[in-house]
């Protein structure tokens, strides 16, 4: 009897260690649930019924919202050939784009320029954007895309950072899209990518933590007045989540836009570009022939990660703007 109890020991110890290597083997090469990312378009090609939504939308956001980080739409009073869509940068807001919008408004486009969620808020020490999911990024990519076809004919999309994921999960999934521009896209910030399966599972298991993005100056930061001066770790691992999720998917189908441009700067120390040059090596070898590439180079000294907000500190949108619309505006 004595034996057997020993023998029934040893398989529960060892059923307990083949348990703990499948998960931390789960931890280490496979993010939670990245295949929820699934999108459900259905377009909306009614100018005057789209722009009464997104009417509907801007008032919606008066109470709670700074009204510089109001949901910003330019139109021509119709339907144009083209529309600009822009995903602004995480913690920031509309405003991030306002300047650049303008001059896209000036060559005819009709710009929209959506609000993300949980963003945008009066109190910019909201606790608020912790709450922000993988998921609802791809829902409200969904939506802003749908309703980007009652705005113009060719649609085009531009996303900076967090928004720059958000671009690039768009040009994976949607045929409807004409062209993707994806700017410095967060899709990793680690500095070895061995890092990057087990530290997103690892952060998304512990408590949300909020960290200042100047450790010194903290509220006080030196960036734009209407943008979070902290993030929420849980957000931000979910934005990394979701560039997995692209990445993942580029490895076995093919890129569903009908065009795309990925923009990286040199100098961008906050996110790791060779991640962003692996998705473009994975969709050129599935979809050969719709990838354009640009890089500012290092000798620009461009050392801001936010390229286009003409409120950052160290901006060179004067350099970086024509560069930019003579690159989208073809």
């Amino acid at each position: 009897m004595h034996k057997k109890t020993q023998r029934q020991n040893r398989h529960k110890v060892f059923g307990i260690f083949i348990g703990l290597v499948v998960v931390m083997a789960i931890l280490l090469f496979r993010p939670f649930n990245t295949q929820s990312f699934i999108s459900h378009p259905q377009l909306k090609t009614n100018y005057d019924a789209v722009v009464s939504e997104i009417s509907q939308i801007q008032k919606q956001e008066i109470p709670e919202i700074n009204p510089l980080c109001s949901t910003q739409l330019l139109t021509h009073g119709k339907k144009t050939a083209k529309v600009i869509v822009f995903l602004h940068g995480y913690t920031n807001c509309p405003q991030q784009i306002s300047v650049l919008g303008s001059k896209f408004f000036d060559l005819g486009y009709n710009v929209y320029v959506p609000r993300q969620p949980h963003h945008g808020l009066k109190d910019r020490l909201t606790t608020d954007i912790q709450f922000l999911t993988a998921e609802e990024m791809v829902k409200f990519t969904d939506e802003i895309l749908d309703q980007a076809h009652g705005l113009g004919t060719e649609v085009i999309l531009v996303g900076l950072s967090g928004g720059g994921t958000m671009a690039a999960w768009a040009a994976q999934n949607r045929p409807d899209l004409d062209r993707a521009v994806i700017v410095a896209p967060m899709l990793s910030i680690f500095d070895e990518e061995w890092q990057e399966v087990p530290l997103i599972n690892i952060v998304r298991l512990l408590p949300n933590f909020f960290r200042w993005w100047d450790s010194t100056l903290k509220g006080d930061y030196a960036g734009p007045s209407y943008a979070y001066p902290r993030y929420a770790t849980h957000s931000l691992n979910e934005i990394l989540r979701l560039g997995f999720g692209v990445w993942e998917k580029a490895k076995t189908s093919p890129l569903q836009g009908k065009s795309v441009l990925v923009v990286t700067n040199a100098s961008d120390t906050a996110v790791n570009n060779k991640v962003t040059s692996e998705l473009v090596g994975l969709w050129n070898k599935q979809t050969p022939g719709k990838i354009a590439t640009y890089e500012f180079s290092k000798d620009l000294n461009l050392t801001e990660h936010d390229l286009i907000d003409p409120h950052q500190p160290k901006q060179q949108v004067n350099v970086v703007y024509p560069i930019l619309i003579g690159l989208i505006d073809k």
